[in-house]
Order: C-alpha cells, then structure tokens, then sequence
C-alpha cells in the first residue's frame, strides 16, 4: 500500500524528532552560537581599541612620566623642568630663570598635568586656595574672570557652562574628606584650619587599607622613584581620613572637549560665536 505524502511528511519529522536528531540540531545550534559570539568578542575589542583615553588616564599618565623623570628642586636639571616645561606647561610662559623656592609651583604641576590632558585652556589653576574655583565648582566670586559661558563650536549656541553640564549630566563635584575619590582628582591639602595649602592628584586609592596615595609637585615631604624624600616631584601616602585632607576635586568631562570654548561674559561668547558663523559663510 502506497503512503500518502502527508504521512511520509510525518515521518520525516519524527526521525529528525528521534533522540539522535536532536542530538545534532542541538550540536548546531551550539555551534552557530559560538560563531556568533567570537564575532560578538572580536567585534567588542575592535570598539575598546579604538575608544580613546579618558581624560583621567592622560592627567595621570603626564603626572607619573615627570614622577620617572626624577625631579628635584634645586638642581640644574630640575630647575629646568620646572621653569620651562612645568611652569611653562601650565600657563604657555617658561621661566627659564626659575631657581629653588622662588615659586610655588604645586597648582603649576596639576595645571600642567591637566593640559597635557587636553583641559580646556581658558582655566586656570591660580593658587591652591582657588582650586574649587573654576576647576570644581560654578560662577565662583573667588576668582573674578573665571569662565561662565560656553560656546559650542559646532553650532554656534551659547549657555552658562553650568547649565550645559548640567543638561548633559557632566558636572564638577567637590567633594569633602572624608570621602570618596577617584584617581585622577586633585586633593587639597590644607594648612590648619585655612582653605590655602597645597594641590596633589590623586594616584590610586587602597579602600581596604583606607589610604590616597598622590603625585605632588613643590613638596619637601614627598619621595621620588628611588625611595628618597626629596624637594620636587614625588608620591605620598595619605590615611583617607587624614584632617589636613580638604577636598577632592572633579571637573566636568567636557572641560576636556575641544567642542567647548570658555568665555567669562556672554559678550564675548557671543563675538566669538559671530565670527565662526562669519568664517563658516567665507568657506561655503
């Protein structure tokens, strides 16, 4: 008797149905599923090799290659370092005349580290008793002509730099210490009671052991790569609730965007705006 197309149709599936045929429909499925997922893997590694550094890794990554370089105040080389390529980093005008003590060079330092990072360059780190102003907090009296207006070059658009960060969700934190920082921070380290002190970023933080350990420039106390104290570049270990600990403060992650430029009055944001639109209509 001759089977119907139906009941063969029915017996091809319950043969594929049989135990070893799930067996190798299992076996494939497994198979195009590990395909998928090296390309998955390859595809993820291709992204995390071409995301940039954060701004973080460059301030650090400029503050431990001085820290290698074995920097001391006083000395010839030193000097030099620290009038042309330090003072001279942080602010565009080496002094190549600088001689030991005869500048407070600590904010110069982070300053320098921060620019090399690509931190925007209309601020300014002017003293340690000003570094809440304008790297950690918004439209600050302490420091009159602190930037308040940014111009978003690509548009030509113009905001208080607070209300930008705070849209995009990037905004300055002061934090006080005892607390939690990350590296990459600068820390202020205060005289007594006083807010004026001494400026250090934030090398790597111990939770466990509740220590801060911190790159520092203009320091007698701290010790160089070869485990000397010394007057210059260096590291110190901090207990986390340290008194003389102030603060810890972040910048924006946009203080870093070249998108950005920093004006302290609108007038100015706005005559720079005039002239890209102007310049925009020349190339067209």
């Amino acid at each position: 008797k001759r089977s119907s197309p139906l009941r063969s149709c029915s017996s091809t599936v319950r043969a594929a149905c049989s135990t070893g045929g799930m067996m190798r429909i299992h076996r494939m499925i497994r198979r195009i599923g590990g395909w998928i997922m090296g390309a998955v893997r390859k595809a993820r590694t291709r992204v995390r090799d071409r995301t940039p550094a954060s701004w973080r890794e460059k301030v650090l990554a400029a503050a431990r290659e001085f820290y290698e370089r074995d920097i001391v105040d006083g000395t010839p080389e030193g000097n030099q370092v620290i009038g042309s390529e330090i003072i001279g980093g942080a602010t565009g005008h080496p002094d190549p005349d600088y001689r030991n003590r005869k500048t407070a060079w600590c904010g110069f330092f982070v300053q320098c580290c921060f620019r090399k990072a690509g931190f925007n360059r209309a601020l300014t780190l002017a003293s340690a008793g000003k570094v809440l102003h304008p790297y950690g907090r918004y439209r600050s009296k302490a420091l009159k002509g602190a930037p308040d207006w940014a111009l978003d070059t690509r548009t030509g658009e113009i905001e208080r730099i607070e209300n930008l960060h705070r849209r995009v969700g990037k905004i300055r934190t002061v934090t006080e210490l005892p607390g939690p920082v990350t590296p990459g921070d600068i820390v202020l380290h205060r005289k007594k009671k006083s807010w004026n002190g001494h400026v250090m970023l934030v090398e790597s933080v111990d939770e466990d052991a509740g220590t801060v350990t911190v790159i520092e420039g203009n320091s007698m106390k701290t010790v160089g790569p070869d485990g000397r104290q010394r007057d210059g570049v260096g590291m110190r270990t901090f207990d986390l609730d340290d008194p003389y600990l102030a603060c810890a403060v972040s910048p924006s992650d946009l203080d870093f965007d070249p998108v950005y430029r920093y004006f302290a009055t609108r007038k100015r944001a706005e005559k720079a705006s005039t002239k890209l639109q102007a310049e925009g209509a020349g190339n067209g």
